[in-house]
Formats: structure tokens, sequence, C-alpha cells
């Protein structure tokens, strides 16, 4: 009995233990800021989690520092890569200057606030072109090689750079000069006018 009981007994396990204690495995008062072994030989008294937070709970709360940390540097360096050069050049000298990353995001972020949203202008510039415009560019190159054919001593008709209107459009159908019938859609008829059936005849009887 006299064993089980000796056994049994157990000592009081204290919830933060500092480190002058834990490392000589010695019991530890945990009082703050010093605990009384430490006061007694005047040793350097620390402890790893504040007063009245259990070891485990520092730890989450290191953790939860560390993560935060590690998101406003991962901002910080994003500024860094796909800023304009003159936000890396500005974030790069305060930085080597001895900014803290924390203060650096903090004015990054500050900064972007007081930019307000950007101007419809520059995003549309970043935007890539549309199916609507895609389609207006074929058209244009389109009229354009019909033109040649039916004008090749002309030069290109400067109304092909501008946007045209697919409503305008129509089917035209024409002979190389190979005989061949060739199908063209979406035709500008601005293209063809001035054309002459006839002379078109004339010339392919030439050619041949």
């Amino acid at each position: 009995m006299e064993k089980q009981k000796g056994s049994g007994a157990k000592r009081a396990q204290v919830a933060n233990a500092c480190r002058t204690c834990r490392a000589a495995k010695l019991k530890c008062s945990s009082e703050h800021p010093e605990c009384s072994r430490c006061i007694d030989r005047g040793l350097v008294c620390q402890y790893d989690a504040a007063e009245g937070v259990t070891k485990r709970r520092q730890i989450r709360n290191d953790l939860m520092d560390r993560t935060d940390e590690l998101e406003r540097a991962t901002s910080v360096l994003s500024n860094l890569k796909h800023g304009s050069d003159h936000e890396a050049a500005s974030s790069l000298a305060h930085l080597r200057m001895g900014a803290s990353i924390e203060s650096e995001d903090l004015r990054i972020q500050a900064n972007r606030q007081s930019a307000g949203p950007t101007s419809p202008s520059s995003s549309a510039t970043r935007q890539p072109a549309t199916s609507g415009e895609l389609e207006a560019q074929n058209l244009a190159m389109q009229n354009e090689r019909l033109r040649r054919l039916l004008h090749p001593t002309q030069q290109p008709d400067p109304r092909l750079a501008q946007t045209q209107n697919p409503s305008a459009a129509s089917t035209y159908t024409y002979q190389d000069p190979d005989g061949e019938a060739q199908s063209w859609n979406n035709i500008d008829p601005q293209i063809l006018d001035g054309v002459d059936p006839s002379s078109q005849e004339g010339s392919r009887n030439q050619n041949r």
C-alpha cells in the first residue's frame, strides 16, 4: 500500500516554467516577472509565454504572428515584381533605409487606397481584344485583299484602317485570273466603287 501511495503521488506540474528552471529540470514557481528560484540564486529569469498563457497557446500565437509576417513579406515582394518602376524603387529604398516589412506593407496599402481605382482608359489598354474587335480586324484584312485583286495598281485604301461595320457588309463572288470562282463574305460595298466588270473581263482575256 505504501508503495502504491508513493507511486501514485505526482508532483504538481507547472503550466509555464521559466527557461532556466526548465533547462535545469527543476520545479519552477512560475511567478512573474521572475520565479522564486531565479531570484534566490540571482539568475536571469525568462519565459517563453506571457503570464497567464499556456505554452501551447503561446506557440499558437507565435504561429499566427509568423503567418501574418509572411503574408506581409509576400505583399511587399509582389509590389517589387509587378508594381511600376517608381513603386518598386520607392519600396526598395524604404527597406534599405531600415523600414520593417510591416511598415512598408502598410505604406503600400495606404498609397493604393489614396490612388483610388484604376481609370477606365488605363484598364482598357491592358484588356485583350474582344471577339467583335477581332471580327472587325479580320473583315478589314479580307477587304484589303479583295481590293488588291480588283485594283492592283492602287494604293491601300486608308478607310480599311478604321473599324469596319459588319452590318454594311455583303457577299461578293468573282472569278480569279485562272477562271475559278471565289466567294468573299462580309465585303464592304464601298471598296467595289468604280469597278468596271467589262474592264475586269478584258484584263482576264489579256492574261490568257
